[in-house]
């Protein structure tokens, strides 16, 4: 074993581990940090992630005999990627790589001259270059659109199908079953009622055992419904959180959803924003699987899978089960009951010592627990049986100084009654400020306030137009909340404010401008405001009818840029687009430096989105709801770390690369076309690095002694130009100019 190389020490350790006729593809590691089947961008993970720890430079390998069938080489996507056909039929996918074998890079230096470019794709003859198992076929790298080195790696059958290595080629060492966050129960129709309320709602999941967790409330449906769920799985000493294998949902013991990622068809990307919750994610920033089938045509999902659900009067059990690719496997119970929530508290009086609830006699006082506590902590202060028509609350009980109480009941079925929210009368209202929020589902949506501290006041809010006004009732959902039911899209057509109307004395009005429009499939979609344009005839989106809106927008980092309009909000955020957006900005002059750029919430940046300009106006498409501004950019990027420099001497051996480090504040540098080389005026063909923003050119022959020009230009997306021109000088070369 002393005498075997690193490399071949690897394969043999490998073969040992994973126990199948498949070579692992690398010596990088045996870690995976992404699984087949996670979410990513308007697509599916089609493949699984290999750990390089930060570095380039590991082996990859040849898996099985086979001969290369295409090499492609991008500064996007997959950057530099070989694919192996296999001898069984099956496609070996490694992307990311930095370079290739050398008798393959000197291939690849051939082909590079014959298309004059870095970037191209290229289709071998069948048995062109001919490889054998273990064989080193290239080298991890960072290539391509890519958050940190590794090696991505597929495999595919003859119809392009990718599968699952994990379930069909290698075993993973990993005993962790899954561990659920959170569950979420969705209202399907206007006249579903979540615990008595229209919205989706949120449960916590309480863990029994190793293997057994349960929902803790029995939850109340009323109407058609779907279920989703939070849940990522763990490796055995790894950080990273991983995607799901398979889930299965059972209502009173008969399976009503199954999901199981195995094999994947590329033509079903886009299905990820239905399949996983888009709305969810977007609101909570957390990632759910939808339980149940909202995309039939999925492969992922199995055919027996309903698309909704509805429960007759009583009780009923749910049961989730999920497990990972090593069969590592839970299960959740739950219980949904089709009643509505009870109304146990129906008069709250104070005095100086306590605090005096009223109970509904008409309810089974003996059946119910009465929970309460401060909203300044959260904790229960008090849990009681009730059993008496009149329960007093000790206000030493009480965290100082009291401002709100919050009362919830359970009965003994777990079901939960209305919660009450309670106010101290000593507690005065100065004045009343808040948010408006407006939810959007399929079915229509909801609007809500968020007061800045509790009011204690009956409300109603309006949808104020040009010639009409449109009322609807309002329920308080938490503490600080205040939503109306599902209102219907036409409702919202025309208009102009949002208000909300306490019943104070003297009356409470606070106003929110609106800018709204409905869009119906094939009929377009205009929409403006200040220098902002929606303007489209043929964008369609998932649902047959919806509501999009502007709102304005002044929370974002980065206030010393250059803003040449407000920061405009695409409302809502959950819509899911099925064709591109135009938006546009209206701006006078055509200048350089301009862009539309959107606002990432998550890293707190603004993203330069390609821009165009017609008419006085910049313009873009998107795929997504995000927050919108036009930006200029004076500062042209820098060119850093040059090599060779300029007015410098080298000897020839000590000069094997070009190479320098591109940087933009802003914009960015998106296209190897923005970026020019020449040496003694003559262009060369170099590789760039986006991830990296390094540039480099390998001579390929020996520099001639002497003096030597070089010219570099650097253009940022939005036309800003960065030129480095001058001399260096080769001397004690082998041959002279």
């Amino acid at each position: 074993m002393k005498n075997l190389s690193y490399s071949i020490y690897f394969i043999i350790i490998n073969l040992f581990l994973f126990g199948q006729d498949y070579l692992w593809p690398t010596n990088s590691s045996n870690t995976i940090t992404a699984f087949f089947g996670e979410e990513r961008p308007r697509r599916y993970h089609a493949g699984i992630d290999i750990r390089t720890y930060g570095k380039v430079g590991f082996e990859t390998y040849a898996i099985e005999d086979g001969y290369i069938e295409k090499i492609k080489i991008d500064y996007k996507g997959y950057g530099k990627t070989l694919y192996l056909r296999l001898e069984d039929g099956n496609l070996a996918v490694y992307a990311h790589l930095d370079k290739f074998s050398p008798e393959i890079d000197n291939i690849i230096n051939i082909l590079k001259n014959d298309y004059n470019s870095q970037v191209f794709e290229h289709y071998f003859e069948k048995q062109e270059i001919g490889v054998k198992k273990g064989e080193i076929i290239g080298y991890t790298g960072d290539t391509g659109t890519i958050s940190g080195p590794h090696l991505h790696f597929e495999i595919r059958d003859k119809n392009n199908i990718s599968l699952n290595p994990l379930v069909y080629f290698y075993n993973l060492e990993d005993d962790i079953a899954p561990i659920p966050q959170k569950v979420a129960i969705i209202p399907k129709t206007k006249e579903t009622k979540i615990d008595n309320f229209s919205d989706i709602m949120l449960y916590d999941i309480t863990q029994n055992n190793k293997s057994e967790y349960f929902i803790a409330d029995t939850i109340s449906v009323i109407g058609k419904f779907g279920i989703a769920l939070s849940i990522l799985d763990k490796v055995n000493k790894q950080p990273f959180n991983y995607g799901l294998y398979n889930l299965e949902l059972y209502i009173d013991g008969e399976l009503k959803y199954k999901v199981e990622y195995k094999e994947h068809n590329f033509a079903d990307g886009n299905l990820v924003l239905e399949e996983r919750n888009y709305n969810l994610k977007r609101t909570y920033q957390e990632r759910f699987y939808n339980l149940y089938n909202s995309t039939p045509n999925l492969s992922f999902v199995d055919k027996r899978s309903w698309p909704e659900y509805e429960i007759d009067s009583g009780i009923h059990n749910i049961i989730i089960k999920a497990k990972d690719v090593n069969n590592n496997s839970i299960i959740i119970f739950g219980t949904i009951a089709s009643y509505e929530n009870e109304n146990i508290i129906y008069n709250i009086d104070e005095t100086d010592e306590s605090i005096i609830l009223k109970i509904d006699e008409q309810n089974n006082q003996r059946d119910h627990k009465l929970y309460f506590c401060n909203k300044y902590d959260g904790d229960v202060l008090e849990s009681i049986d009730i059993k008496s028509d009149t329960i007093s609350i000790d206000k030493n009980l009480l965290i100082e100084p009291f401002t709100v109480l919050n009362l919830s009941g359970k009965s003994m079925n777990g079901l939960n009654t209305h919660q009450y929210y309670y106010q101290s009368k000593d507690k005065k209202i100065e004045s009343i400020k808040g948010i408006f929020d407006i939810k959007t589902f399929k079915h229509g949506a909801l609007i809500q306030f968020q007061e800045n501290e509790f009011t204690n006041s009956d409300s109603k809010i309006n949808i104020i137009k040009k010639d009409t006004t449109l009322s609807y009732q309002t329920n308080r959902i938490s503490q600080n909340i205040i939503t109306t039911e599902i209102i219907n899209f036409n409702d919202f057509e025309n208009a102009i404010k949002l208000e909300i109307e306490y019943e104070t004395k003297p009356k409470t009005n606070i106003q929110q401008n609106i800018y709204t429009s409905i869009f119906y499939p094939n009929q377009g979609l205009y929409l403006k405001k200040g220098t902002f344009i929606v303007d489209d005839n043929i964008t369609n989106f998932t649902n047959d009818s919806m509501l999009i809106w502007i709102e304005d927008y002044t929370n974002t980092n980065n206030e010393d840029l250059n803003f040449l309009s407000e920061k405009y909000a695409l409302e809502p955020k959950t819509l899911i687009f099925k064709k591109e957006l135009d938006i546009h900005f209206e701006y006078e002059k055509e200048e350089l430096g301009i862009g539309i750029y959107y606002y990432d919430q998550k890293n707190k940046k603004w993203n330069y989105l390609k821009t165009n300009y017609n008419n006085k106006r910049y313009s873009t498409s998107v795929l997504s709801n995000e927050i919108f501004c036009l930006i200029k950019e004076e500062n042209p990027p820098e060119i850093k770390n040059l090599i060779p420099s300029i007015n410098s001497t080298y000897k020839f051996q000590d000069l094997e690369k070009l190479s320098f480090i591109v940087d933009d504040d802003l914009s960015g540098i998106s296209n190897i076309n923005n970026i020019s080389i020449k040496i003694d005026n003559e262009p060369i063909l170099f590789e760039y690095n986006p991830y990296r923003r390094e540039v480099f050119y390998l001579f390929e022959e020996d520099l001639l002694e002497g003096t030597h020009i070089l010219e570099i230009q650097v253009t940022d997306n939005v036309g800003n130009i960065n030129t480095i021109k001058g001399n260096f000088i080769i001397k004690w070369a082998k041959y002279s100019l």
